[in-house]
Protein backbone atom coordinates (compact mmCIF):
# COMPACT_ATOMS: atom_id res chain seq x y z
CA UNK A 1 0.00 0.00 0.00
CA UNK A 2 2.85 2.08 -0.10
CA UNK A 3 1.64 4.44 3.14
CA UNK A 4 -1.38 5.44 1.80
CA UNK A 5 -3.16 4.40 5.10
CA UNK A 6 -3.62 5.55 8.44
CA UNK A 7 -4.89 4.22 11.40
CA UNK A 8 -6.02 6.49 13.80
CA UNK A 9 -8.23 6.47 16.74
CA UNK A 10 -9.25 3.25 15.98
CA UNK A 11 -10.25 4.20 12.34
CA UNK A 12 -8.48 4.00 9.07
CA UNK A 13 -8.25 6.27 6.18
CA UNK A 14 -6.99 6.00 2.81
CA UNK A 15 -5.26 8.65 0.49
CA UNK A 16 -4.78 8.58 -2.87
CA UNK A 17 -3.47 12.51 -3.24
CA UNK A 18 -6.78 13.75 -4.74
CA UNK A 19 -7.55 14.93 -0.53
CA UNK A 20 -4.92 14.94 1.77
CA UNK A 21 -7.73 14.85 4.70
CA UNK A 22 -10.32 12.28 5.50
CA UNK A 23 -10.77 12.52 8.56
CA UNK A 24 -12.92 15.34 8.72
CA UNK A 25 -15.57 13.79 6.04
CA UNK A 26 -18.56 12.97 6.92
CA UNK A 27 -20.96 11.66 4.29
CA UNK A 28 -18.41 9.01 1.97
CA UNK A 29 -19.93 6.83 -0.71
CA UNK A 30 -17.76 3.26 -0.62
CA UNK A 31 -17.78 0.88 -3.67
CA UNK A 32 -16.29 -1.90 -3.84
CA UNK A 33 -15.67 -2.96 -7.55
CA UNK A 34 -15.69 -6.62 -8.48
CA UNK A 35 -15.56 -8.21 -11.38
CA UNK A 36 -18.99 -9.63 -11.77
CA UNK A 37 -20.40 -6.84 -9.22
CA UNK A 38 -20.19 -3.32 -7.67
CA UNK A 39 -21.49 -3.00 -4.34
CA UNK A 40 -21.84 0.47 -2.72
CA UNK A 41 -22.89 1.99 0.55
CA UNK A 42 -22.89 5.58 1.81
CA UNK A 43 -21.35 5.82 5.63
CA UNK A 44 -22.70 8.99 7.39
CA UNK A 45 -20.69 9.96 10.80
CA UNK A 46 -19.38 6.30 10.60
CA UNK A 47 -22.45 4.62 10.03
CA UNK A 48 -23.07 1.97 7.15
CA UNK A 49 -26.43 2.78 5.01
CA UNK A 50 -28.07 -0.02 3.08
CA UNK A 51 -26.07 -1.25 1.00
CA UNK A 52 -26.88 -1.64 -3.28
CA UNK A 53 -25.47 -3.92 -5.68
CA UNK A 54 -25.06 -3.45 -9.47
CA UNK A 55 -23.73 -5.44 -12.32
CA UNK A 56 -20.42 -3.98 -13.26
CA UNK A 57 -20.82 -2.71 -16.47
CA UNK A 58 -18.02 -4.18 -19.14
CA UNK A 59 -19.22 -3.62 -22.30
CA UNK A 60 -16.58 -0.66 -22.33
CA UNK A 61 -15.02 2.32 -19.89
CA UNK A 62 -18.37 4.65 -20.49
CA UNK A 63 -20.82 2.74 -19.68
CA UNK A 64 -18.70 1.80 -16.14
CA UNK A 65 -18.10 5.33 -15.11
CA UNK A 66 -21.63 6.66 -16.41
CA UNK A 67 -22.92 3.61 -13.98
CA UNK A 68 -20.92 4.84 -11.12
CA UNK A 69 -21.84 8.87 -12.01
CA UNK A 70 -25.33 7.64 -11.82
CA UNK A 71 -25.26 6.51 -8.04
CA UNK A 72 -23.24 9.57 -7.01
CA UNK A 73 -25.92 11.59 -8.12
CA UNK A 74 -28.99 9.78 -6.79
CA UNK A 75 -27.93 10.18 -3.18
CA UNK A 76 -30.39 12.10 -1.31
CA UNK A 77 -27.52 14.65 0.33
CA UNK A 78 -24.28 16.20 -0.53
CA UNK A 79 -20.81 13.52 -0.16
CA UNK A 80 -17.98 14.86 1.17
CA UNK A 81 -16.24 12.01 -0.63
CA UNK A 82 -16.17 8.66 -2.24
CA UNK A 83 -13.92 5.53 -1.01
CA UNK A 84 -12.98 3.13 -3.86
CA UNK A 85 -12.11 -0.30 -3.34
CA UNK A 86 -10.45 -1.87 -7.13
CA UNK A 87 -7.72 -3.83 -8.14
CA UNK A 88 -4.44 -1.53 -7.30
CA UNK A 89 -3.15 0.27 -10.34
CA UNK A 90 -6.27 1.93 -11.51
CA UNK A 91 -7.33 5.22 -12.37
CA UNK A 92 -10.61 5.09 -11.70
CA UNK A 93 -11.28 7.72 -8.89
CA UNK A 94 -9.62 10.43 -11.31
CA UNK A 95 -11.39 9.64 -14.47
CA UNK A 96 -14.81 9.56 -12.82
CA UNK A 97 -14.18 12.96 -11.58
CA UNK A 98 -14.92 13.51 -15.70
CA UNK A 99 -18.54 11.82 -14.92
CA UNK A 100 -19.64 13.59 -11.87
CA UNK A 101 -21.33 17.12 -11.69
CA UNK A 102 -19.05 18.50 -9.36
CA UNK A 103 -15.79 17.82 -8.27
CA UNK A 104 -16.30 15.05 -4.82
CA UNK A 105 -12.44 14.20 -3.11
CA UNK A 106 -12.15 10.57 -3.95
CA UNK A 107 -9.50 7.82 -2.46
CA UNK A 108 -8.40 4.44 -3.52
CA UNK A 109 -7.09 1.17 -2.49
CA UNK A 110 -6.41 -2.24 -3.15
CA UNK A 111 -8.98 -4.37 -2.30
CA UNK A 112 -7.26 -6.95 -0.78
CA UNK A 113 -5.78 -3.89 1.82
CA UNK A 114 -9.46 -2.68 2.39
CA UNK A 115 -10.36 -6.57 3.36
CA UNK A 116 -7.60 -6.56 5.63
CA UNK A 117 -8.29 -3.01 7.09
CA UNK A 118 -11.85 -4.01 8.05
CA UNK A 119 -10.39 -7.23 9.57
CA UNK A 120 -8.52 -4.79 11.61
CA UNK A 121 -11.38 -2.29 12.28
CA UNK A 122 -14.13 -4.14 12.93
CA UNK A 123 -13.48 -7.97 12.35
CA UNK A 124 -11.24 -10.97 13.11
CA UNK A 125 -8.19 -9.14 13.45
CA UNK A 126 -9.28 -6.01 16.23
CA UNK A 127 -6.99 -7.52 18.51
CA UNK A 128 -3.81 -8.47 16.19
CA UNK A 129 -1.28 -6.03 15.41
CA UNK A 130 0.44 -8.63 13.33
CA UNK A 131 -1.53 -11.17 10.39
CA UNK A 132 -1.97 -11.72 6.94
CA UNK A 133 -4.66 -11.63 4.56
CA UNK A 134 -5.59 -14.15 1.53
CA UNK A 135 -8.33 -13.04 -0.55
CA UNK A 136 -9.32 -15.55 -3.95
CA UNK A 137 -11.73 -14.06 -6.34
CA UNK A 138 -10.87 -14.06 -9.86
CA UNK A 139 -7.37 -14.29 -9.12
CA UNK A 140 -5.10 -14.28 -5.81
CA UNK A 141 -4.67 -11.55 -3.47
CA UNK A 142 -3.30 -10.32 0.06
CA UNK A 143 -2.55 -7.69 1.98
CA UNK A 144 -0.38 -8.00 5.72
CA UNK A 145 -0.47 -5.77 8.56
CA UNK A 146 2.79 -5.86 10.58
CA UNK A 147 3.32 -3.86 13.68
CA UNK A 148 -0.26 -2.65 13.42
CA UNK A 149 0.16 -1.08 9.83
CA UNK A 150 -0.29 -2.38 6.75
Amino acid sequence: MGGNAILYQGRIFIKDGLDNDMTAKKRILAFEIGTFFTRYVVFEDGRMGIPGTIATPVDGEEPFYQALAHIVSKQRAPLDGIAISVLYGHEIGRKLQGYLDDPIPTWMENDANCAAMAEKLSGNAVKLDDFALITIDSGVGGALFLDGRI
